[in-house]
């Protein structure tokens, strides 16, 4: 306080006389700060000996928790443990014969003297450590003192000495000599060359962040699968419905189903039948057609539209004259009956056929001018549908269809909500994954892909459905009819 409280008002011999005090008083807390550094740098060897030890301990109350006190790790950590000991215990010796802790060290003299006791050298080295401690936070407030007293003695000396701050110029600031105004041509190249470099980095952003599949070049990309056929997207409904009440000659027993299948005489029979018959020539090429009857639809997610595909198949199977059952053994969300347009418990089912309520040839259902064509519904809703799918009693019912039916389509649940799909896949002969364009992720279809392999399933294909060679024409035409949690009514 009696050298840093100058006041106001006084004058130049008093200003001098206060910097000399300051002076010889920074020049003393100068000689303290030394010595206190060198106190407190007398124990940095002995503070490593000892961290080097608590680490040496740590290492064998470690090894104690797996190992009895004979095993060789023990006995190897324990002689580490002795080596650190002599390490630190000779630094120790070297603290405390330092003339400048002498007296601070006197206090101790009992326990030095027995050092080798465990509880002596355990409290030694307590004492060491908060020795250590003390001396740095002395080396910091001295520190902290003499860098204050150094900064007044700057002050002091700047007011003894009269030293004025300057202002300089260096130069004026230049004068414009026309009227300036912004570069337009410059700015128009800059902001177009920003624009171009936005838009492809957009551009770029977009297709990597792109996780849908939008044609058949990405599936083969993506996948390296083979594809069984690409359906194009239908017109709308509604115009379907208005051609279809349009048409006279229409086979009574056609009348009512729905307008997405490929009935003869339709808007969607010359395109859209060709597309599945290029699907069931795909299948037919697979292998021997009496080891190819059996063909599962199915799909990773739902909303793919695999029943309208499944039925779609066997109406191209049963136009080529060949004897061809369509099941729905989606028993959670069926839709075949839908396609048909008719009600779920209206006609026993495979639910039925299951449960033991009906027999096979009585959940069968032929449709007139369609006699190739025959259909099994899902039948009324199941409490448990998983019970019902018993690997013993599929593999029987699978083979009576086999042997009574050309061809049999299966319609099945999507693969990734429901376990159903992985039960019946071991039993066909052909597994075909449908794919909706602009709809299904990568990453579910690869799961879908991987959960077939572990089964020891392979995919005979892929079939992309709702393609557009052109992907900015049209709207969206939905196959599916609302799967939100799969199996739910709502």
């Amino acid at each position: 306080k009696q050298f840093i409280n100058i006041r106001e008002g006084v004058n130049e011999e008093g200003k001098k006389s206060d910097l000399q005090h300051l002076l010889a008083a920074a020049k003393e807390r100068e000689s303290e700060l030394e010595t206190a550094r060198r106190r407190a740098g007398s124990y940095t060897p002995a503070l490593e000996a000892e961290k080097e030890m608590a680490v040496a301990e740590k290492a064998v109350q470690d090894l104690s928790i797996r190992y009895g006190p004979k095993h060789p790790k023990i006995i190897s950590a324990t002689d580490h443990i002795d080596l650190k000991t002599k390490i630190l215990l000779s630094a120790m010796m070297d603290v405390l014969s330092n003339d400048l802790e002498t007296d601070y060290w006197r206090g101790f003299q009992d326990q030095i003297d027995d050092v080798k006791n465990e509880e002596n050298f355990r409290e030694l080295r307590n004492a060491m450590k908060l020795r250590a401690s003390l001396l740095t936070n002395s080396v910091e407030t001295k520190n902290e003192l003499y860098n204050t007293l150094l900064s007044r003695v700057g002050v002091l000396k700047t007011d003894a000495e009269g030293v004025e701050a300057e202002v300089i110029k260096h130069e004026d600031a230049p004068r414009a000599w026309a009227p300036f105004s912004p570069n337009r041509k410059k700015i128009m190249v800059k902001t177009t060359m920003l624009g171009l470099c936005g838009g492809l980095a957009l551009a770029f952003m977009f297709q990597f962040v792109d996780n849908k599949i939008h044609g058949v070049a990405d599936i083969e990309q993506t996948f390296g699968i083979s594809i069984l056929s690409a359906i194009q997207k239908l017109p709308p409904e509604e115009e379907l419905l208005k051609e279809m009440e349009s048409i006279r000659d229409l086979p009574v027993s056609m009348k009512h189903i729905c307008p997405t299948l490929a009935v003869p005489g339709w808007k969607t029979d010359f395109v859209h039948s060709e597309m599945f018959r290029v699907l069931r020539a795909s299948i037919s090429l697979l292998g021997d057609t009496n080891q190819r009857k059996i063909t599962m639809i199915t799909s990773s997610v739902p909303g793919e539209g695999k029943t309208f595909c499944a039925a779609n198949l066997a109406l191209a199977y049963a136009k080529q004259g060949t004897r061809t059952l369509l099941v729905d053994f989606d028993l959670r969300k069926p839709a075949v009956h839908k396609i048909f347009n008719e009600e779920r418990a209206a006609r026993p089912g495979i639910v039925n056929v299951l449960n033991g309520t009906a027999a096979a040839n009585q959940a069968i259902t032929v449709y007139p001018g369609l006699d190739t064509l025959s259909v099994i519904y899902s039948g009324p809703k199941s409490p448990n549908p998983g019970e019902l799918l018993e690997p013993g009693r599929l593999r029987d019912l699978v083979e009576m269809f086999s042997s009574n039916f050309d061809h049999i389509v299966i319609d099945s649940a999507p693969l990734l909500p429901v376990p159903d799909t992985r039960i019946l896949a071991p039993l066909v002969d052909n597994l075909a994954l449908v794919i909706r364009a602009e709809h299904t992720p990568v990453k579910s279809i690869q799961r879908a892909f991987d959960m077939l392999e572990d089964d020891g399933v392979f995919s005979s294909g892929v079939i992309l459905n709702d393609f557009t060679e052109n992907r900015l024409q049209g709207g969206k035409y939905g196959y599916g009819y609302g799967y939100g949690h799969y199996g739910d009514d709502t």
